[in-house]
């Protein structure tokens, strides 16, 4: 059995990052409970403000007090490797495999039911599940690369929705059990009204979203796009009609509660919200990634995942899969003070702006 190894690193004294040169960072963020892994964690999920899992190759790890200490529990014995978890529930769990397949249960101690995605007909082969979201135990949605499949049914049945001129997805999102966004990985949004079953594209942004990485709405109105080339977080508060441009970065991974607390991660830091993303405050740089004794920076940690729970707190994933490293951390806001005058375009009228003027 492969032997993993799980260290709690030291909290770091971290410094925060200004949006320009011109900005004063007054508030304090951190990361807290960082905690090292050697392994490559794929995603992290939450079933409320305090239970929470990651999930490796073959293994999970869980925490049942907000991230500030896991461990490792139950080996999963089914078709590894693991790509995506999804919650539903009290215990109901919805893991991805790499190759195309799901498993569902309501409760890990009552047994699993595995499902083998199709796309036209055929089975989903060698093509990963990239990501799970459930509504509940019987109503949920997962992407693959080039196809986005639906159940309403504990997955005796899916529809599935490949675009003609399908570029790959990389993000689904739920907002409610009708509202559900889906991005492909160059420029196009999906919007399903009536639960997954059919899906229309919403417009782009007036210069094109360029390479998404995530997208998120928390209302049919209010939604975020984070983008590289351009490298922006993009804002609409009307339904997607406009889309506003944000700070000049690299975001890769946004997640924003309807309640307040918000977050996204570029490549080098992650930014917080207390507003529902009209203005992000807070910023804090990652921990360097160390191999050999020789640090590995910037875009040390190749991939980034944010969460905020239903308690409103901050969970980050890095991981760097060629060195076969992986960090969890909460981000602890010790302040409430508001970064000077920096502000996101939510705030502002909807035109095109550059990153200088989004202040």
């Amino acid at each position: 059995m492969k032997r993993f190894t799980v260290h709690i690193v030291r909290a770091l004294a971290l410094l925060t990052l200004p949006l320009s040169g011109s900005d004063i960072l007054h508030a304090q963020a951190t990361l807290v409970d960082i905690l090292e892994i050697d392994d490559v964690v794929h995603d992290i999920a939450f079933r409320n403000g305090s239970e929470g899992y990651a999930i490796t190759d073959d293994r999970v790890l869980t925490t049942t007090d907000g991230g500030t200490t896991w461990a490792y529990s139950m080996p999963l014995v089914f078709r590894p490797p693991f790509r995506s978890i999804a919650l539903f529930g009290d215990a109901g769990m919805i893991i991805g495999d790499a190759f195309g397949g799901v498993h569902h249960t309501a409760d890990p101690e009552t047994g699993w039911t595995t499902y083998t995605l199709l796309e036209s007909g055929s089975p989903v082969d060698e093509q990963p599940i990239l990501e799970i979201e459930a509504v509940d135990g019987a109503h949920w949605v997962a992407i693959s690369d080039m196809a986005i499949h639906t159940t309403r049914d504990s997955g005796a049945t899916f529809s599935t929705y490949a675009p003609s001129k399908g570029r790959g997805f990389v993000s689904i999102d739920i907002t409610d059990p009708g509202l559900m966004h889906a991005a492909e990985s160059i420029e196009t949004v999906f919007r399903s009204t009536d639960g997954g079953t059919t899906w229309g594209q919403l417009p782009t942004s007036q210069t094109g979203f360029g390479e998404i990485y995530d997208a998120t709405f928390i209302s049919a109105d209010t939604g975020f796009v984070a983008s590289w080339y351009p490298w922006n977080l993009y804002t609409t508060v009307d339904g997607g009609v406009t889309w506003m441009a944000g700070p000049y970065e690299y975001p890769t991974s946004i997640s924003v509660s309807p309640e307040g607390p918000g977050a996204y991660a570029t490549a080098e830091y992650v930014r917080i919200s207390s507003d529902r993303g009209m203005t992000w405050t807070d910023s804090v740089a990652y921990p360097d990634l160390v191999v050999d004794g020789e640090p590995i920076s910037p875009f040390g940690w190749s991939e980034q995942k944010v969460v905020v729970t239903e308690a409103g707190g901050v969970v980050l994933l890095l991981s760097a899969p060629e060195q076969g490293r992986s960090i969890i951390a909460r981000v602890d806001v010790t302040s409430g003070v508001i970064e000077e005058e920096n502000y996101s375009p939510a705030d502002l009228d909807l035109t095109l702006q550059s990153a200088s003027e989004c202040r």
